[in-house]
């Protein structure tokens, strides 16, 4: 009888692990799908970034809100420019369901395109309950950079004053031979 007394304390601790292991198991999980719509842009141009948000957990959660910093964010005169939030989405996400969305961008013209191509994006959620958590992520957005090409000769003006260097070049090279062909007039 004293030794089936023993059994159950040790069978109720290995109960305990086994439900506390299951519950540590049972996390939502959201995972992030971002990529530009082009390869690569130049100063000026505008793309969009698509978004994925992929329940990948066996919790449902509620996508609350997304904030973009933008790889060109930084501070301008009074202000910082380059990032964005998107508020009052509440969308919720069932195990394997997905929310898809765009973000349309600039690029800005002056160097801060060039600082760096990393961007990052925050989603809030209601994840781990008091208020919710924010779940981020990076992104890349290449930015070519602007080379210098002097003229050349392959270049249409070039090209222009050739033709027309070789034009005078012909009508020149016409009047001399005009010029010897005349006959000589004898003189006495």
């Amino acid at each position: 009888m004293n030794g089936k007394l023993r059994i159950v304390p040790i069978a109720t601790l290995a109960l305990l692990v086994l439900s506390l292991t299951n519950l540590a198991n049972a996390a939502s999980s959201p995972a992030f799908y971002l990529r530009s719509d082009r390869a690569s842009y130049i100063p000026g141009d505008t793309g969009s970034l698509q978004i994925t948000i992929r329940n990948e957990g066996d919790q449902a959660f509620t996508v609350r809100n997304i904030t973009i910093t933008w790889p060109w964010f930084s501070f301008l005169n009074d202000h910082w420019e380059g990032n964005m939030t998107v508020n009052s989405i509440n969308t919720a996400l069932a195990t394997g369901q997905a929310y898809n969305t765009g973000q349309s961008f600039s690029v800005p013209n002056d160097g801060r395109a060039y600082r760096s191509n990393t961007g990052t994006m925050k989603v809030g959620t209601d994840i781990g309950g008091n208020g919710g958590s924010y779940r981020s992520s990076s992104f890349t957005i290449y930015v070519n950079i602007p080379t210098y090409t002097p003229v050349e000769v392959n270049t249409s003006i070039f090209s222009i004053l050739i033709v027309g260097i070789l034009g005078v070049a012909t009508v020149l090279l016409f009047l001399v031979n005009q010029g010897l062909r005349r006959p000589k007039t004898a003189t006495h």
